[in-house]
């Protein structure tokens, strides 16, 4: 049996003399194509066709990638998260950080986080570690307590949690019961004078609820302090997003009920805490 190849939009088919067929996509098949242009012998070629293969296709734990689809214990996952796996690998990025981060956040009991995290970390360029987890801040007094009870203490080193049962996973609400994490942008608007920033780790499986609105900060049931920022917070510039208003602002209440959190300003302007659980 002779080798022979074929060409169509995505992929190049070889069939070699032993009797094997491989399946490359194009975008990882330049040295093989290259040396099929150059006639170079068959066995260089498979050795070629196992490197591009051993790049596509990849497993980590429950995680596999494999002819172009991301699965989860065998079944497969679409979202931003796994198109952009797939993406990262095709391209040679630094993929396996977010290998790590979908296997931490597939064990997330709440759908809505399971498919909206990686796309507000993202939007608010929080980081990912190298572990799979993510990193984000919070405005704490300067006693390294926290702004709503006084009692969280946030030294770094400090791992703090709560029940996950306690912490409100309604999407439509932007600030209840809870840890809160957000980024820069969020830290910015909800600080006070003389109140310390801290940098904190956290699970994706610790995250309870993504806000649906604009507010810049998830609820979490677990996180632990990893630093203290002293950067710059004010402008914040992440792309996309209404510099004009700073996310710690409350969303507009067209119905004017006196109940709600109308004197938000005077809390964050006293040093005072909002009455909304939030910590």
């Amino acid at each position: 049996m002779k080798f022979g190849y074929i060409l169509n939009e995505n992929s190049i088919t070889m069939q070699f003399s032993d009797g094997n067929v491989e399946v490359v996509p194009l975008e990882r098949a330049g040295d093989i194509l290259k040396a099929i242009n150059d006639k170079r012998p068959e066995l260089e070629i498979k050795t070629l066709v196992d490197k591009a293969q051993a790049i596509c296709d990849y497993m980590e734990g429950s995680v596999a990638v494999k002819n172009g689809q991301v699965t989860y214990k065998g079944r497969v996952i679409e979202n931003v998260l796994t198109e952009k796996i797939i993406t990262f690998l095709n391209k040679g990025y630094p993929y396996k950080p977010l290998v790590a981060f979908m296997e931490r956040l597939m064990k997330n009991p709440s759908c809505r986080a399971v498919n909206e995290l990686y796309g507000f970390l993202q939007d608010e360029s929080l980081s990912i570690t190298d572990d799979g987890t993510f990193l984000g801040y919070k405005a704490i007094k300067s006693n390294w307590t926290d702004k709503h009870t006084g009692t969280f203490d946030n030294h770094v080193g400090k791992t703090l949690e709560m029940e996950r049962r306690e912490v409100d996973d309604d999407c439509r609400v932007g600030c209840s019961v809870g840890f809160h994490v957000g980024s820069l942008r969020y830290v910015n608007g909800f600080r006070a004078d003389g109140d310390r920033v801290v940098i904190v780790e956290v699970d994706p499986a610790d995250v309870v609820s993504v806000p649906a609105e604009d507010c810049g900060k998830v609820r979490v049931c677990k996180y632990k302090v990893v630093g203290e920022y002293t950067g710059k917070l004010d402008p914040y510039t992440a792309p996309g997003y209404d510099k004009s208003a700073p996310a710690g602002d409350p969303p507009v209440d067209d119905d004017d009920d006196e109940d709600d959190d109308d004197d938000w300003e005077d809390h964050e302007d006293e040093g005072d805490e909002a009455d909304d659980g939030e910590v």
